[in-house]
């Protein structure tokens, strides 16, 4: 039986509570219970105050106060009070399950890790990077705290038995802290809380119990004001959402899952009396938009996924310790190693780390790959679905869903159709049609004329409709997609049904419309940039413009007229595309230097750099970076000069102004607050990696979160802003101009509509990105609404000839 809205809403609430609740229950029997988050509301507050009581003692030891036996002042002056106490209410709270309550065990898991710890602070001593490497090794798995100090302490057993000496002295300071915790009372939301556990006296030892209330209270704020501390779990709609009549109301239907339409850390009272109509136009005609489940593409996909199928890039499984050779000279103590041997399992730990790393994001992902399939199976009876959407500060548009969703990866979104079909009835559409396909199977097709497209498909006809009839065969042409498989097998699939009954067809498929480096297209037209304007295809040449191929081409031609050394090698060796692509992406972006010299360093290793320029690669890499960015700036001269003025603009207003927050209005009316406030990064780690989470320490207290405006994240982030609230007004009166009855799937810089309607929005995109730059008025508009006169110049114009977009078949395509 379907269900309402209302119902739906209803089920997703039991699901989070009880997905919570067994969380709880879960992770006290596994011993991981401080993990949860409803104990982030409880245990920092008594690591702070215990902190402090260990702090007090420490000092008196230091100064020979304590009135009973002193611990080893070395120790407690190497070991942190934070670390002590974050590790000392941990313990007693994840061992509560324990049937052996006696306070000698609990003590003895707890001296356990002060050990390690205070053991890692010594090999940091004898040698950091080893440490390092140790530390990235341990943290880049995914195991229990206890097993990583187990592991931790295994290794330094086996690998440096000169610094691992067990000393009385850690189980000293354990029963020491456990017995300040029984008395800790510390304060939570202005009222004294009782304190964790208590120690009972029994004939044989005394115990450590758990007081009631905090169990109690775990669940009560697990459960209370329906799970508001739990992450809310969204999944589309089988209803039309709520329209936004202003920035409250609208979306989903129950009060647990109502939102406000910005997403933002400004005031919800900055936005009072605020009705930006244009962009409630656009989002309630997103939300519109009938979606089902495409129900093809989930039967191949969920027998891929039970078989654990790479199929399409799906995320399947990573076992690290199939990838791993055994450690080098496992058996032989480090003090008896040579340099080089030492070097060897240095380099080998580095590597583990990495694939514990992998197999860490692998489980992430393959989760969230088999939620998405559940959610698609939970809704496939539905003839129509929804997404609710919101906006963040600058007016992007996002779907409020979890996993199933318009705008996930390439499975994901396959995985949606239109509800609506759509009649295929001109070679124009067909056109578009092909397009799809060919953009969807990659290999270089997306850079293609529509006419290339058109053929390629045709060459194409039966892979394509034999892919259709078996895609469960492993030599199908959808096997060899290597840009956005799914999609493309989804296309495969309409277009055998189109060639079966081309009168009666109709297609679902949402065709999309990539920007061409989106973000330079609108740094060129701010100020008519005619060099990066025909890099990006706004000047309607009869080939697709490339911007990395253009930087990559002038980096060649720097290095060619370069008298240093290392630029003739470079040449022969060669500039690739990749490796200038992502330092060109991050552009509009503030990307810096510095983090061009990392994705070059990153694409130089992979292509044999480090082999071949071997002890001069440091050098050869810094005349590549040096290289690579000054090409940058003359490919894309315009671009910087604009990023540079509103840097240097948004550090004037602050000055002027002492606010935290920089005001403007986008084309279409939508009000962009950004703001930006120092924070104080009170985030401690103990010497093993462990971040130590608390609330009331003296170290924090004198900390005072501030709303002191923070000028450098204003100048870094004013240009990249600024240029995102541009293309989201872009794709708002795309959306708005388009014909009433349309169906939307709208990723920022990616435009999708019905095959039928694909060339309404080839021409609609187009005319609003010219209306949107013909006067030369965005960045003047922008600069007269600051509070002050801006005293800096504008940056001149340039030549390019904007109407040209038009017609430039390549600028979204």
């Amino acid at each position: 039986m379907l269900k309402t809205q209302t119902e739906i809403e209803q089920e997703n609430l039991e699901l989070m509570l009880t997905k919570g609740m067994n969380e709880y229950q879960d992770s006290k029997q596994k011993g991981n219970l401080s993990d949860i988050k409803a104990c982030n509301y409880i245990i920092p507050y008594y690591v702070g105050d215990l902190a402090n009581s260990l702090g007090l003692y420490t000092n008196e030891i230091l100064q020979g106060k304590a009135k009973i036996k002193a611990l080893p002042a070395k120790m407690l002056q190497l070991l942190d009070p934070l670390v002590v106490a974050h590790h000392t209410v941990r313990t007693v709270v994840n061992t509560s399950h324990f049937t052996d309550r006696r306070i000698t065990k609990i003590a003895t898991t707890l001296a356990n890790f002060l050990e390690t710890e205070y053991t890692i602070v010594h090999l940091e001593k004898k040698d950091e990077s080893l440490k390092t490497a140790l530390v990235g090794f341990v943290q880049g798995t995914n195991y229990s705290d206890v097993r990583k100090i187990k592991m931790t302490k295994d290794l330094i057993s086996k690998y440096h038995k000169d610094i691992s000496k067990k000393e009385t002295s850690f189980m000293q300071l354990a029963l020491k802290a456990i017995q300040v915790l029984c008395s800790t009372y510390p304060v939570i939301n202005n009222k004294i809380a009782p304190p964790l556990c208590d120690l009972r006296n029994t004939s044989r030892d005394k115990l450590v119990e758990i007081r009631s209330w905090f169990h109690i209270k775990l669940k009560e704020l697990i459960t209370e004001n329906d799970g508001s501390i739990l992450g809310t779990y969204h999944t589309p709609m089988v209803e039309r959402p709520l329209p936004w009549t202003s920035l409250e109301g609208g979306g989903f239907y129950t009060p647990r899952f109502k939102y406000p339409l910005i997403q933002t850390t400004v005031d919800r009272q900055e936005y009072r009396g605020l009705k930006p109509e244009r962009t409630l136009q656009a989002v309630n005609r997103l939300q519109d938009t009938k979606w089902r489940i495409n129900q093809r593409i989930l039967e191949v996909m969920e027998s891929a996924t039970n078989s654990e199928l790479s199929w399409g890039d799906l995320p399947t499984p990573y076992d690290a310790k199939l990838y791993l050779t055994p450690c080098p000279h496992e058996d032989v103590p480090n003090e008896h190693l040579t340099e080089e041997q030492k070097e060897d399992r240095k380099v080998w730990r580095q590597q583990a780390s990495v694939h514990y790393k992998e197999q860490a994001s692998r489980e992430s992902k393959v989760l969230a790959l088999r939620m998405s399939i559940l959610e698609a199976k939970r809704f496939r009876k539905y003839d129509s679905i929804y997404f609710a959407y919101f906006l963040d500060f600058r007016g992007r548009a996002y779907p409020k869903a979890t996993f199933l969703s318009p705008q996930g990866t390439d499975y994901v979104k396959s995985l949606l159709q239109f509800s609506e079909g759509k009649r295929i009835e001109t070679e124009e559409q067909y056109k578009f049609f092909c397009m799809q396909g060919a953009n969807t199977f990659g290999h270089g097709l997306e850079k293609k004329t529509f006419a290339e497209k058109v053929q390629w498909v045709k060459d194409n006809h039966h892979a394509i409709i034999k892919t259709a009839n078996n895609p469960y065969e492993q030599t199908g042409l959808w096997h060899e997609a290597d840009e956005e498989p799914w999609l493309f097998l989804a296309f495969c699939f309409e277009y055998r049904d189109y060639h079966e009954s081309p009168d009666t067809f109709e297609s679902r498929l949402a065709v999309a419309m990539d920007g061409s480096c989106n973000g330079l297209q609108h740094l060129s037209a701010i100020l008519l940039d005619e060099v990066g304007g025909e890099s990006v295809n706004l000047t309607n040449k009869s080939v697709k413009g490339d911007i990395y191929s253009d930087v990559r081409d002038e980096t060649l031609k720097l290095l060619e007229a370069s008298s240093e050394p290392l630029a003739r090698s470079l040449v022969e060796f060669g500039i690739t595309r990749k490796a200038v692509k992502r330092p060109v992406m991050i552009v509009p972006y503030a990307g810096t230097q510095r983090a061009c010299r990392r994705y070059i360093d990153e694409q130089f290793k992979k292509e044999g750099g480090q082999e071949v320029f071997g002890e001069r690669y440091k050098e050869a890499l810094t005349l590549y970076t040096a290289t690579v960015w000054e090409a940058i700036n003359i490919k894309i001269l315009k671009g910087r000069e604009i990023m540079s003025y509103l840097s240097t603009v948004a550090r004037e207003i602050i000055k002027e102004t002492r606010s935290n927050t920089i005001c403007w209005t986008t084309p279409n009316g939508f009000p962009v607050k950004q703001k930006r406030v120092e924070t104080q990064n009170t985030t401690i780690e103990t010497p093993l990696g462990f971040t130590v989470k608390e609330k009331g320490s003296f170290r924090t207290v004198l900390q005072n979160y501030t709303e002191d405006t923070d000028i450098r994240a204003h100048a870094t982030g004013i240009a990249p802003n600024f240029v995102h609230s541009l293309d989201a007004c872009h794709l708002q009166e795309t959306v708005n101009n388009m014909s009433e009855g349309c169906s939307y799937a709208m990723i920022h810089d990616s435009f999708g509509v019905h095959v039928a309607d694909s060339p309404e929005l080839f021409k609609v995109l187009r005319q609003v990105f010219y209306k949107m730059y013909k006067d030369q008025t965005v960045l003047n508009n922008f600069i007269t609404e600051q509070p002050i006169e801006i005293t800096e110049s504008q940056p001149s114009s340039g030549t390019l000839e904007l109407s040209n977009v038009l017609e430039d078949e390549f600028f979204f395509s």
